[in-house]
């Protein structure tokens, strides 16, 4: 196992190098909005905006930063080439012949452009909490590994990225992160719950599952073949329930799924929330543990940063409120507090960093300077037709 960095060692004794460097940042000439940002590289050409990424993602390599630390040791900690992580796939459907051969309705997958595909995602993942950070590779819950989803020198990724104070890799550390910490207890049930969500007459919505469909909080039509597809799945109970289900005994078969989905969310969400701890120190809000920020944060130094020893003390299902409780009880201490303070401080410094060295690199190639986007490069001449011999 690869040593943890030193400095989280020290950072756990104290904070004063923290809040001394967070004075020291409140001195400096303040960032232009992201208005203005935003402004500057629309103002590139294509071939200039994968320049400046370019330029941006050596120069944030650089940075001597704890959260550099932080990412670097994640991505050491992995032997295999990122190139060997499989691409993300679709999101497959219950076979209607397997789950409901008395009702074998045949699944079709929209087109996510249609009207009423887009309506629907709207509908239930409109409204939902977002994370807003762009990825190249997130962690698959239904294999337990590092999958990729999309392209790390994206200049789009990189600069969406970067205006948040984010660095290159980031998405990447924490793919990493999540899948040492998840233990993979849940994970029968989440690749249930990671079907893609259908409606009766089998039309397949995508980009929306099953899990999205349960997390939104609203009404939704849940097909014979997805409610006994997830019973076959996590309890391998093919006797209980048979299509079509009678409206009687619909509740029954409902409660049992949604305690199976309650204790998988609880398990996927609390997860991510330490994540982005780990390496962000301050959680956005994309779940309902957003406010345990502060207490997660402390944890973390409480371990010296080690995702081991923190994965020890992480609950399963049936202890995750005592959990809670226990994190709340934990949490009215004012040292602990303070912990986790410092360590959120120091994460807002190094978010500064981050954001002012794409700042820097815009300014250094003249996009600042601009009011408007300058004209595409000529196309060459074509060259003559080659005279006959």
């Amino acid at each position: 196992m690869n040593r943890m960095p030193i400095f989280i060692s020290s950072l756990a004794l104290t904070f004063a190098p923290v809040l001394c460097s967070l004075a020291q940042a409140q001195e400096v000439e303040p960032l232009p909005t992201d208005e203005r940002i935003r402004e500057a590289w629309s103002f590139l050409l294509p071939r200039e905006q994968k320049e400046v990424s370019e330029w941006f993602r050596a120069e944030a390599g650089y940075l001597d930063t704890s959260q550099n630390r932080l990412i670097q040791y994640l991505i050491d900690s992995e032997e295999r080439d990122r190139g060997a992580w499989p691409t993300a796939k679709p999101l497959p459907w219950f076979d209607p012949e397997t789950h409901s051969p008395a009702q074998p309705i045949p699944r079709k997958r929209l087109d996510a452009t249609s009207p009423v595909a887009e309506r629907e995602y709207k509908r239930l993942k409109g409204n939902m909490p977002k994370d807003n950070l762009r990825r190249a590779f997130d962690y698959d819950w239904t294999t337990g590994d590092v999958v990729s989803v999309g392209d790390e020198r994206d200049p789009e990724l990189l600069f969406e990225n970067a205006i948040m104070g984010l660095p290159p890799q980031i998405d990447l550390a924490e793919a990493l992160l999540l899948r040492r910490l998840d233990d993979g207890s849940q994970r029968v049930a989440l690749t249930a719950f990671l079907h893609i969500y259908t409606d009766r007459n089998g039309s397949a919505f995508p980009g929306i599952s099953l899990y999205d469909a349960w997390s939104s909080g609203l009404e939704f039509e849940m097909p014979d073949i997805d409610t006994l597809g997830i019973l076959h799945d996590v309890f391998d109970d093919w006797n209980s329930f048979k299509a079509p289900v009678p409206t009687g005994s619909q509740k029954r078969l409902y409660a049992r799924i949604g305690d199976a989905f309650l204790d998988a969310k609880h398990h996927r969400e609390l997860l991510e929330a330490i994540t982005v701890n780990y390496v962000r120190g301050n959680a956005i809000p994309i779940n309902p543990y957003t406010p345990n920020s502060l207490a997660f944060n402390a944890l973390w130094q409480e371990v010296n940063g080690d995702p081991e020893a923190f994965a020890k003390d992480l609950p399963r299902a049936d202890r995750w409120e005592k959990y809670l409780k226990g994190l709340v009880t934990k949490s009215k201490k004012k040292s602990f507090r303070e912990m986790g303070q410092g360590r959120i401080d120091w994460f807002e410094l190094d978010r500064w960093r981050v954001k002012s060295t794409l700042v820097w690199v815009l300014r250094e190639f003249g996009a600042m300077d601009r009011k408007a986007l300058p004209k595409p490069d000529p196309k060459p001449d074509p060259k003559p037709d080659p005279k006959p011999e």
